[in-house]
Formats: structure tokens, C-alpha cells, sequence
């Protein structure tokens, strides 16, 4: 299960990774799982942390930007489906201050003889996703 937290709340959140977005990186809320960020604190602990980045490169840029995005949303699952039975994955990352933003780069280059965009996206920062489990005593 993959958690965010939103203000003094930690909620379950479903990726929502759109390349036409304003946002790409993007979640949205579900109704899972609902705790107070207080109470989330005093009830799980930190197991491992793990950053999830990328790079690409292309001709297309629509077609770039989507891969990253596919790319990232396959490390985010892999990191979610790899939590052990009763633990959470929670994004880390703060709204509004340390928010993974898609950034690009644009060459311009000549391909056999015609002028030619090449372009490369990567995430910075990176998603920080923290695995939790339910602490113990």
C-alpha cells in the first residue's frame, strides 16, 4: 500500500504519472487508509528508504517524457509490491517544498545534414519513498 502525507494526515494515494499534466508526478487520494501523522509516527517505524529516478533521452519529446514516467512508476511498483505483508510504502517527499519535478534539456543537433531536437528528462529531486512497519511494543 502506498501512503502520502497530506497536512497532519497520512492517506493511501494511488500513482498518477501523467506526461501532459502540469503535475506529472502526481497521486491521488483513496480512502485505504487514514491516520494522523502524530499517531502514524508513534505507530510504524522506518524499515529502508529508497530514491526513485531517472533519465531519458530521445528524438520525441512526448515520447521521452512518457518513458521516464513509465520508468518510474515501474520502480514505484516494484518498490510497493517488494513490501513484506503488513508493511506501507510512504512517500517521503513534502508538497509544496522537496516535490519531484520532471526537468528537461533540449540540444539541437544535425542529423544527416537537418537540424534535429534531441531532448533528456530526468526527476529532480528524486521520489523518496520510505517502507514502514508496524512498530513493535
Amino acid at each position: 500500500m502506498l501512503l502520502r502525507r497530506y497536512g497532519n494526515r497520512i492517506q493511501s494515494v494511488e500513482p498518477n504519472f501523467q506526461p501532459h499534466a502540469l503535475t506529472e508526478i502526481g497521486f491521488t487520494r483513496t480512502d485505504d487508509f487514514r491516520a494522523e501523522a502524530d499517531e502514524f509516527a508513534d505507530e510504524w517505524e522506518l524499515v529502508s528508504s529508497h530514491e526513485v529516478a531517472g533519465v531519458t533521452e530521445g528524438d520525441v519529446k512526448t515520447e521521452v517524457e512518457s518513458a521516464l514516467l513509465a520508468d518510474l512508476l515501474e520502480q514505484l511498483g516494484s518498490i510497493v509490491a517488494a513490501a513484506p505483508e503488513g508493511h506501507v510504502a510512504l512517500v517521503e517527499n513534502k508538497l509544496g517544498q522537496d516535490h519531484p519535478k520532471l526537468r528537461d534539456a533540449t540540444k539541437t543537433t544535425v542529423v544527416d545534414g537537418a537540424n534535429r531536437f534531441h531532448f533528456t528528462y530526468s526527476v529532480d529531486p528524486p521520489l523518496r519513498i520510505g517502507v514502514y512497519r508496524p512498530a513493535a511494543g
